[in-house]
């Protein structure tokens, strides 16, 4: 295939009736998970509305353009992805503005955080019992 470079995905652009791509097995992706190379062509390419036979709808655009920007410095270190073209990355900070990687600190994993309140109603007594249970737990498992 002659895609060898984020370049000529960028340059796929210039056709403006394109919305439907279909691209497998170029060496450009081989090294990067599938659901991040799906990010990183919807994200370059915003006239897309399905790629590889599955519907890009407003949602997951969106989604991707926001975790493409939060991390923009990572893929280009870790996957060697090339720089997104000035114009379509002012685009993408008009849209969702500037988007940093969330810090160690806002991903501490804290008891509280991992716990969520469940409500009971007892019908022979009428009434609410609250319980704190973890959110892994699941529902076989809570004891009344």
């Amino acid at each position: 295939t002659k895609i060898n470079n984020w370049n000529s995905i960028d340059n796929l652009n210039q056709f403006i009736n394109l919305t439907n791509l279909r691209i497998q097995n170029i060496p450009l992706i081989i090294k990067i998970p599938t659901n991040l190379s799906r990010i990183l062509f919807i994200t370059r390419l915003p006239k897309l509305t399905s790629l590889n036979g599955s519907n890009i709808d407003k949602h997951e655009r969106i989604e991707a353009e926001r975790f493409f920007l939060a991390r923009y410095e990572n893929f280009q270190t870790k996957f060697f992805v090339e720089k997104l073209p000035d114009a379509r990355m002012h685009q993408l900070i008009e849209l969702h503005g500037l988007l940093s990687q969330p810090t160690i600190e806002s991903q501490r994993v804290t008891l509280a955080n991992q716990m969520m309140e469940i409500q009971f109603f007892d019908l022979k007594t009428y009434r609410i019992e609250i319980k704190k249970i973890p959110k892994s737990t699941s529902i076989s498992n809570i004891k009344l």
